[in-house]
Formats: structure tokens, C-alpha cells, sequence
């Protein structure tokens, strides 16, 4: 079950990477109601950080998942300011679910290993893990691969 938990913590968290990853800085501005380009810059370029996510769940450094995850939240944060109309709720979903899920591996000092050990940090993964949020994922890459390809952004969309 151990195993479970991490693979399964790794490909939520690997799946929020690649949309909403950490390669921006937080201080970014991001006004509300940015157009659908400064909106795909942001999400395309944010699918960058993915592999230090991914490094940094498999190395088990507590400090590098703490300092990943802080940055996902507030970039969740900028991005939620930055959603068109068309893809608000989704972003809001997915940046709430990054801001739960960096509150549970902050509980244990961001070490997974923790959180796989105990019961109830294990439930409470897969309560904040729900349909909605891994529907609001698929929709957000769908949006990034799309959406972001049709205006012209020079960022790839992302190949999985």
C-alpha cells in the first residue's frame, strides 16, 4: 500500500506539475482578466517544472517538495487571477487542490514517506484527490494543448 500511495501521490502531483507547474517567478504580475495568450504563456510555461516536481518527490527532500509545492500554490494563485471565463472554474479547482494538498505534505514536514504511514493522511490524500479535481486536470491540459496551441504561443504544448 505504501508503494501505492507514493506512485499515486507522484502522478497527481507529476499531473499538476504539467499544468500548473513552478517556473515562474511569484512576483509575476498576473491582473485579473489577462487576455487568453497571457493566460496560455502562463499555463505552458508553468508545464516546465514538472521534472524537478518529479525530482523532488522521488530524491524524498523534504525541503525541495516544501519549496516546490509553495511555489505551485502561489502560482496556482496567479494563474486563478489570470483565467479567461472559459476556464475559471477549472483553474480554480485545480489551484484549491494544490493549496489543500500543499497544507496535507506540509502536516509531515513534507516528507511522504510520513504521509504514507499514517491511516488517516493517506485518507485525507484521497478525500482532496476527488473526480472533480482529476476532471478539472484533464480539462486544464486539454485547455494548455487546444486552446493555447490555436493562439500562436511560441511555448510547446506538452507532449503527455
Amino acid at each position: 500500500m505504501r508503494r501505492h500511495v507514493r506512485v499515486h501521490v507522484s502522478v497527481l502531483v507529476g499531473t499538476a506539475a504539467l499544468i500548473v507547474g513552478a517556473s515562474c517567478s511569484s512576483s509575476d504580475p498576473a491582473p485579473a482578466a489577462q487576455s487568453k495568450e497571457s493566460y496560455c504563456s502562463l499555463l505552458l510555461a508553468f508545464r516546465n517544472s514538472d521534472d524537478q516536481l518529479s525530482n523532488d518527490l522521488s530524491s524524498s527532500d523534504a525541503k525541495a517538495l516544501g519549496t516546490a509545492m509553495n511555489r505551485l500554490v502561489d502560482q496556482g494563485r496567479l494563474l486563478q487571477r489570470a483565467a479567461p471565463k472559459e476556464i475559471k472554474a477549472d483553474t480554480d479547482t485545480v489551484a484549491g487542490y494544490l493549496k489543500a494538498l500543499d497544507a496535507l505534505l506540509a502536516k509531515y514536514g513534507y516528507d511522504v514517506d510520513k504521509l504514507q504511514a499514517d491511516p488517516k493522511g493517506v485518507d485525507e490524500y484521497t478525500s482532496i484527490t476527488s473526480d472533480d479535481v482529476n476532471a478539472a486536470l484533464d480539462r486544464l491540459h486539454s485547455y494548455g494543448d487546444v486552446d493555447c496551441a490555436s493562439t500562436g504561443s511560441s511555448a510547446p504544448a506538452s507532449s503527455g
